[in-house]
């Protein structure tokens, strides 16, 4: 590491992480602030909007800063150790830089209903490195970086109140493909919100059992679904919300 000479004293760093610090947690008091008492409410939503995506943008912009600050200090021994401790966790580098992304961005919120690979559910809570997802298998946590890689659809939070699992058993034994056979009974039903495409499941020794779970265009057409698969020779039907 010849060559490396320090351009910052630890006295430095010490410093600029103080204010590092104090401004964050300046900006995070004034965010904090009811601000609506004071002003219109307009004014304050946007102001509170602005301290907001500042803290986005800021803390991982100022993390970089301070770790270049850091390697000044020292650059022949520390410059090394962040090069590997770097290599070691870059996952979580993305991911929380991802974050800021996703969150500036404003698409994903609260109580909306979102897809993304193989995870469909209700956005519940927003941490440091994932977005918490309530499914029909319980709760996912999905990473910021992998909604950046794979994608995502969002659509109303009433989404998931209207998502069912039903299970039941198919009569017609002969039938050696029902799951094409059920995907060609609902394709005429139009009861169905077909912007989430039905997804189906068959088990069973002799392949009778179905698992369908599907999105209705309202929840009052169950009672609807239900007894269209009785009519088609279903039983033994089971709803679960």
């Amino acid at each position: 590491m010849i060559g490396l000479t320090p351009y910052t004293t630890l006295s430095q760093f010490l410093i600029y992480a103080i204010i590092v610090v104090l401004v964050n947690q300046g900006v995070r008091i004034l965010r904090g602030l009811t601000w609506s008492t004071i002003l219109s409410e307009t004014n304050a939503i946007i102001i509170n909007k602005v301290f907001e995506n500042f803290l986005l943008i800021y803390d991982p912009l100022v993390l970089l800063l301070l770790l270049s600050a850091l390697i000044g200090v020292k650059p022949s021994i520390i410059l090394p150790i962040v090069v590997i401790l770097l290599i070691i966790s870059h996952r979580h580098w993305c991911n929380y830089i991802s974050r800021s992304v996703v969150m500036i961005n404003k698409r994903i919120k609260q109580g909306v209903h979102i897809h993304s690979g193989e995870v469909n559910g209700k956005v519940i809570k927003f941490g440091k490195l994932g977005t918490e997802v309530q499914t029909q298998k319980g709760i996912h946590m999905l990473s910021y970086q992998s909604l950046l890689d794979k994608g995502y659809t969002i659509s109303g939070g009433d989404e998931i109140s209207r998502l069912y699992t039903i299970i039941f058993v198919n009569e017609i034994k002969e039938n050696k493909d029902p799951e094409t056979r059920l995907l060609d009974q609902l394709a005429n039903t139009p009861y169905i919100d077909w912007s989430s495409v039905p997804e189906i499941e068959v088990s069973g020794i002799h392949k009778d059992k179905i698992t369908l779970r599907l999105v209705l265009r309202d929840k009052s057409h169950l009672d609807d679904i239900v007894s269209l698969l009785r009519e088609w020779q279903y039983s033994d039907i089971a709803v679960n919300h």
